[in-house]
């Protein structure tokens, strides 16, 4: 059974942008600096620096063993300090590492471990938040151990987590996960009922449009690029790498356009053929990795994402709080809001 291009949020996939790694970097260097001139003698400060040194690490950059050794000092403070809810997040960024570097064994261990803590820690909605986190790495873990049934009960589990929360992205992401598990299994029906949930829920939502943007995760819901209708119609004709390579700087005009399709053999294939072309087509071959200005925070003004705009970023704006993504800004959103302020002015038109 093919799972083609109209499914490309659901797979998932590693990469990392070089600008989100020296944006890590430069946040790395800050904490270090601040660690340094406080000469911080608070040892539960100490461990959460080093804790979110080790996210940085973990998440915006190639670079596992710094993550490491930055959990490893966060977890020996914290495990001194008994304050175990610390303790199981850092084992959770260490099992997630494990498991991206295939110690599937490991991962199980050290995630066993860190549910075992949360046992201990008053439940609160972030407690069920990382159970929920663990479980689901738990899912991967034996999907990956060809543990199929285990997989279910933790991807169910987790599911069943982020449901109570709320977490909308993250019922998708677990969703996900399950349908791919039962395609694992051979148990075809199943995984399609799992994915159709997903788009099934996206279509009842009146507060979304027939056709968007993707935000691409991976396995664990963290954020790792965007593919818009753009992205996919570039990949649909190959051949417009080519024109995008020579014509950086080119002056569109309605010849040069006409001559492009014609040099670069643009589109010759007719549409009725998009779905053979579509099947084998890859996210890695679709997305979009977003440099720096293309992401805003929350509490930044819309000004500012409309000179983003207006200056020709890639749509859409990523917005994030603080590091983590919680949404995408679209032109269309923008334009919704300058409209409906530009007819409550109340200004008489000239006659």
């Amino acid at each position: 059974m093919k799972f083609i291009l109209i499914n490309i949020f659901l797979i998932s996939f590693f990469c990392y942008s070089q600008e989100r790694t020296e944006n890590a970097f430069q946040k790395i260097d800050s904490i270090e600096l601040n660690l340094s001139k406080q000469k911080v003698s608070d040892s539960s400060s100490i461990a959460k620096a080093h804790y979110f040194i080790g996210e940085l690490f973990r998440k915006s950059t190639p670079y596992s063993d710094s993550a490491y050794f930055h959990y490893h000092k966060a977890e020996n403070i914290s495990r001194s300090l008994k304050d175990n809810l610390a303790t199981a997040k850092i084992l959770y960024g260490i099992a997630v590492i494990q498991q991206l570097e295939k110690d599937f064994i490991g991962s199980e261990v050290t995630s066993i471990e860190a549910v075992s803590l949360l046992e201990s820690v008053p439940e609160t909605d972030e407690v069920q938040q990382y159970r929920s986190f663990i479980y689901n790495n738990l899912g991967i873990v034996f999907n990956e151990l060809e543990q199929f049934e285990e997989s279910l009960k933790y991807h169910k589990k987790s599911l069943e987590l982020r449901k109570k929360l709320n977490d909308e992205n993250r019922i998708y992401n677990s969703l996900n996960n399950i349908a791919f598990v039962y395609k694992n299994l051979g148990l075809y029906d199943q995984a399609l009922e799992y994915f159709s949930q997903i788009l099934e829920n996206n279509k009842n939502d009146s507060r979304k449009q027939t056709h968007r943007d993707a935000i691409v995760l991976n396995r664990n819901a963290e954020f790792k690029g965007k593919v818009t209708m753009i992205d996919i119609f570039r990949a649909l004709e190959p051949n417009y790498k080519k024109l995008t390579r020579d014509s950086k700087n080119a002056v569109l005009t309605k010849d040069s356009v006409m001559k492009a399709v014609k040099d670069f053999n643009l589109w010759i294939e007719p549409i009725q053929s998009l779905c053979e072309r579509g099947s084998g087509i890859k996210v890695s071959e679709v997305m979009h990795i977003p440099e720096g200005h293309e992401y805003i925070q929350e509490e930044d003004s819309l000004e500012k994402a409309l000179h983003e705009y207006v200056m020709g970023v890639h749509q859409p704006l990523i917005v994030k709080k603080g590091n983590e993504v919680t949404g995408i800004l679209r032109f269309g959103d923008l334009y919704e809001i300058v409209s409906k302020n530009m007819l409550a002015c109340p200004i008489e038109p000239d006659l």
